[in-house]
This record gives C-alpha cells, sequence and structure tokens, in this order.
C-alpha cells in the first residue's frame, strides 16, 4: 500500500450569493482507498461569492496500481444551503493520473558479526529493491540510529533501475554502555526524479 497522497479539491463559489455549511466528500473506489489517518468528507461554515475553497483529503493507494490515468474512480458530493434556506447537493466526477514512480522495498539486514555486543563496530547490509514503475536516479540511504550508535550512516547507492536491488552499508560503532536490547531503526530513501527531490521513510 502506498499511503499518505494529498488530494486538494478547490470549490469555487461562481455565482452571486454564499453558500453556507458546505460539505464536500469523497467515494475512492478502483486503486484508490481511504487513508487510515485520513477522512472521506471536509466541512467548511461558508464560500461567499465570489471566492474558492480548498478542501484537503489523503488517500492511500493500492499495489500494483498502474500508472495512467483513472477518471472512473472518484465521485464527488458537494452539498451546501443557499442564503435562502435551500439544500441542493452537486455530484461531479474527477479524473486522478497515477504518475510512474520508483518504490522501495527493504529487505531483512544482515550484520557482521552476526552478534552485536557494546563496544564493537558493526557492518550493516541492508538490501534495498526499487519495486515502482521508474527508474531512480541518485538514491542515497540514511539510518536514522539512536545516538549510542556512531559511525557512517549514510551511503550513496547512485541509480537503481526497475525490479533492480542495491545493497547500502553502514559501518557502526555500539557504544560500550549500551544496554542488550532489539533496537528498532528507520532508514531514509533520497532520490531525484529529474529535478524533483523526494525521500521516503
Amino acid at each position: 500500500m502506498v499511503e499518505s497522497h494529498n488530494l486538494t479539491v478547490l470549490i469555487e463559489n461562481s455565482g452571486s450569493a454564499k453558500a453556507r455549511s458546505v460539505s464536500v466528500k469523497i467515494n475512492p473506489s478502483g486503486p484508490f482507498v481511504e487513508a487510515y489517518s485520513g477522512s472521506t468528507s471536509e466541512f467548511t461554515e461558508e464560500i461567499p461569492a465570489p471566492s474558492s475553497h480548498k478542501f484537503v483529503f489523503t488517500l492511500d493507494i493500492e499495489d500494483g496500481a498502474k500508472a495512467g490515468t483513472y477518471s472512473y474512480t472518484i465521485l464527488l458530493s458537494i452539498d451546501y444551503i443557499r442564503e435562502d434556506g435551500e439544500e441542493f447537493q452537486l455530484k461531479k466526477s474527477i479524473a486522478l493520473k497515477i504518475s510512474p514512480q520508483a518504490d522501495f522495498l527493504v529487505g531483512k539486514v544482515a550484520t557482521d558479526p552476526a552478534v552485536i555486543t557494546g563496544g564493537t563496530t558493526i557492518r550493516l547490509n541492508v538490501p534495498i529493491e526499487n519495486i515502482g514503475n521508474k527508474d531512480a536516479e541518485s538514491v542515497k540511504a540514511i539510518l536514522k540510529t539512536k545516538s549510542f550508535f556512531t559511525g557512517a550512516k549514510t551511503d550513496y547507492l547512485g541509480d537503481i533501475k526497475q525490479s533492480l536491488e542495491k545493497i547500502a552499508t553502514f559501518e557502526l560503532e555500539a557504544d560500550r554502555d549500551t544496554i542488550p536490547d532489539n533496537y528498532e531503526t528507520d532508514i531514509k530513501i533520497i532520490w531525484t526524479d529529474g529535478d524533483e527531490r523526494l525521500e521516503e521513510i
């Protein structure tokens, strides 16, 4: 699941009277689904005439969705009250386009030595595969470890083509006073797509 894509819908009141209690609801389908942390409805008290208001929604995209335009997927309902108190509803369909983009899968981490103890220098090998539908350029991996792990936390991988994998290598030292435990860490992946700089964690 590809998460957290913001969808901004600009609603313009092109009439001569203000619209009150404006509610906009989207009904995603196909490769688009409601985000766990988002909502399919937004509200504003009024939109004066002539002016507009932005409604922001967050959608997820299902794994395996192909690049292209999906004009059938998003139904938009706009409910509002006119100044005379009459309620209205408009229904619109909007087209969304999924652009080709790199996406990454982080594989199982291998450490050398396999057993890590305080005060030792370790090498982490992290497989990073481009599972997206576009080549990734100038890929950089950054390990976001706790402060008691020091050392080289950045590795430049260069370009990663679709369906190919490269190994990010980090050399760290565990502080002698580090308490034995399981330590989870994030890895940030930064890459470029033309002039655009992208990143994910």
